[in-house]
């Protein structure tokens, strides 16, 4: 009885790794198709845009199923395992979901230009673990890590929107600072600002695009008038 409960449930382990592997590539196959196929507009760039972001988070969604569906063939034996090889690959594991949070900003691509901390260049690959950028000195890898506490600012390659990140030093939550920028004129809302709480209690990081002609500076004197500080790094106090 034991054999075949066990068989049945390595059985179902293999019918849903092959399920969604399958949906995988007819996902991938439908975005292959519209991007050679169809004609180059909005309405096609924001469907690219879409199943890019489904495929990112498809990816760690199906090996969680996956990783949950090996643990209950043996919880004790399996469950021990998995949290000795977790702590082994704890600050890989942890890379990989920042550049999955990173990849979904649409203008994240390769070929848009990127300033991180010191670093100023083209993008010219994003891996799993990191990007390579391309600047005057030669070509350098950045951890994900890296540029999620560095913060950066980036230009779109294809419509070039300028993308910037700030630290807020603020009491507000995320919901009460998106409702009071909304009120701000120079802000480009095609592009929405996201806001993501940081390490560090009462910070906020805030990633946002100007209407054409804005500048930071009025950006910053807006947000100085309402007792809003703000920093460029995670590491500085804002």
């Amino acid at each position: 009885m034991e054999t075949i409960e066990s068989f049945n449930t390595w059985k179902g382990l293999f019918y849903l790794t092959t399920g969604l592997f399958i949906l995988y590539w007819l996902i991938k196959t439908l975005q292959v198709v519209i991007q050679q196929f169809s004609r180059k507009n909005l309405f096609t760039k924001r469907g690219l845009n879409l199943l890019q972001n489904i495929l990112s988070v498809y990816k760690p969604v199906a090996f969680l199923l996956i990783i949950l569906d090996f643990i209950a063939i043996n919880y004790v034996v399996h469950g021990l395992f998995l949290v000795i090889i977790g702590a082994l690959a704890y600050m890989p594991i942890r890379n990989y979901i920042s550049g999955l949070l990173l990849n979904m900003n649409p203008l994240v691509t390769q070929g848009s230009m990127i300033t991180i901390d010191n670093f100023k260049g083209e993008i010219k690959q994003l891996l799993p673990q990191g990007m390579v950028i391309s600047t005057e000195s030669g070509q350098s890898f950045l951890e994900y890590v890296a540029i999620d506490k560095y913060g950066f600012s980036i230009t779109s390659k294809d419509t070039g929107i300028y993308r910037h990140t700030l630290y807020l030093n603020t009491e507000l939550t995320k919901e009460q600072l998106l409702d009071f920028l909304f009120a701000n004129p120079i802000l480009n809302f095609q592009e929405p600002p996201s806001v993501r709480e940081s390490e560090i209690q009462n910070v906020l990081k805030l990633q946002y695009t100007l209407e054409e002609g804005a500048n930071d500076e009025d950006f910053m004197a807006f947000l100085a008038e309402n007792k809003i500080s703000t920093t460029l790094t995670q590491n500085n106090k804002a």
